[in-house]
């Protein structure tokens, strides 16, 4: 049998599969806003990888950490909750900062996921082609199929490789050949945990914030766990011991932050670390160094922000004896300085000074950033529509303040497309009483409020 097919017919074919592959990038392909991956682990009820199958644990978490986090999961299991701790501190403190904002840190679930796999769905395959009331496999057009009687499968020869065939393998006498391992290696490819993760453009100014309080929420969990002795393996920092000029003493439990900071460096960095010492094309990525900056921007914040607490001793309350100790920001303090870097944050460059790679203003008139100032190589949508691919959740169904002309507004946070008023109730607590002793005892009321939401 002859296979005859014609010019046309091999361009039909080849631009059907280029179709096919290029809506498997598209669905395969890690939506841009999902840009810190290991903050899924806020989602995981608990991390018992203190077990003996913990290194089972680590290896499952593949697909939303690095390999290098993994090892850190490995090697450091005590640590894992701390982690954990600081991913939920980090959303819940970006959804409160943003929370008048258009863009509000908001995360995505699993539905959202699945909706948008769905919008790239393949199309399904032709339709087989009916041969001798037998349904058979499709083929492309110009294929001459054979004929084959009622009742034997249809002869598929025609389909199979027409090249020669390799002489058999012979095996030696007292050899026993390898059989190869079927078990695939997860290369960080794996399926792993999926969200929720806050959607952020890249290289945006949003981007930058979320890494920077992600960054300063693994070092604070893990400082606070160290200083309550929740933890074995560290403790409260004793460098700081002795007789001040201001004549109190140091004692007390002063936060360890340099040991909470090198853990947070460790694991948070290794993500971007990575694409920064990959210099196979000289060339390093603008937004690896952005994000390095930022972690070490969100850390550093913590450092210079600690603060004495003292404590008095002595006969009716005087102060003969004060002993001191260096305490941690409250991670509500954290976030409030961020947001203000945040609206001051710096658009950069890369710029290549003495074979080193360094973020320099892309502006000549704007001043070099701190290393405690947020930084940014890309400028952010309108956030206005829904727009999965670019990192918008659009601000459609979200409420707003008639009365305000800031950006909770509504002229602003609608974008222009108005308004819808409802009527709503709500329950709060009234009628308080005190009883002795000693509680409070407080009553149910119901009132009518009248609420907007975005069209």
């Amino acid at each position: 049998m002859v296979v005859v097919m014609g010019r046309g017919a091999w361009w039909w074919w080849w631009w059907w599969w280029w179709c096919v592959v290029m809506v498997v990038v598209v669905v395969m392909a890690p939506l841009p806003g999902m840009c810190i991956k290991w903050l899924a682990l806020s989602r995981v009820t608990s991390l018992a990888v203190t077990a003996p199958g913990s290194p089972q644990v680590c290896e499952s978490f593949r697909g939303s950490l690095v390999r290098q986090q993994v090892r850190f999961c490995k090697e450091n299991p005590v640590f894992m909750d701390s982690v954990k701790r600081g991913a939920i501190w980090a959303i819940d403190e970006c959804q409160f900062q943003f929370r008048t904002r258009r863009w509000n840190c908001s995360t995505l679930n699993d539905d959202a996921i699945e909706a948008f796999k769905k919008a790239f769905k393949p199309k399904p395959p032709p339709e087989p082609l009916m041969v001798s009331n037998k349904t058979e496999r499709a083929a492309p057009m110009g294929v001459i199929l054979p004929s084959s009687s009622p009742g034997r499968p249809p002869n598929t020869s025609y389909y199979q490789n027409t090249s020669p065939a390799r002489p058999p393998h012979r095996q030696r006498r007292g050899r026993k050949t390898k059989k190869k391992s079927k078990r695939k290696r997860n290369r960080g490819g794996g399926k792993g945990l999926v969200g929720p993760y806050p959607i952020v453009p890249q290289g945006t100014r949003e981007a930058a914030f979320v890494h920077a309080i992600s960054s300063a929420g693994v070092a604070h969990a893990i400082t606070r766990r160290c200083s309550s002795g929740e933890l074995d393996d560290c403790g409260c920092d004793r460098s700081v011991r002795g007789v001040t000029r201001q004549g109190f003493q140091w004692s007390g439990c002063s936060d360890n932050i340099a040991y909470g900071v090198s853990l947070s460096k460790r694991f948070v960095d290794a993500r971007d670390r990575k694409l920064v010492k990959r210099k196979k094309t000289g060339r390093v990525s603008s937004r690896a160094l952005m994000n390095l900056h930022n972690n070490e921007a969100g850390r550093k914040l913590i450092e210079i922000n600690m603060r004495v607490e003292c404590k008095c001793h002595g006969v009716s309350g005087s102060c003969e004896l004060k002993t001191c100790w260096k305490a941690m920001p409250t991670f509500r303090e954290i976030g409030e300085v961020l947001k203000e870097k945040f609206d001051g944050a710096t658009e950069v460059r890369v710029k290549e000074v003495s074979g080193r790679a360094e973020l320099e203003p892309n502006k000549q008139y704007f001043k070099k950033p701190t290393e405690v100032d947020l930084v940014y190589v890309s400028s952010s949508p309108e956030y206005c529509e829904y727009d999965i691919t670019s990192g918008s959740l659009g601000t459609q169904g979200r409420r707003c303040n008639k009365t305000s002309r800031g950006l909770d507004g509504c002229d602003l946070l609608c974008c222009s497309r108005g308004y819808t008023t409802t009527q709503e109730q709500v329950k709060e607590r009234c009628s308080c009483k005190f009883h002795w002793c000693c509680y409070v005892k407080c009553g149910t009321c119901i009132r009518d409020v009248t609420v907007h939401y975005c069209k």
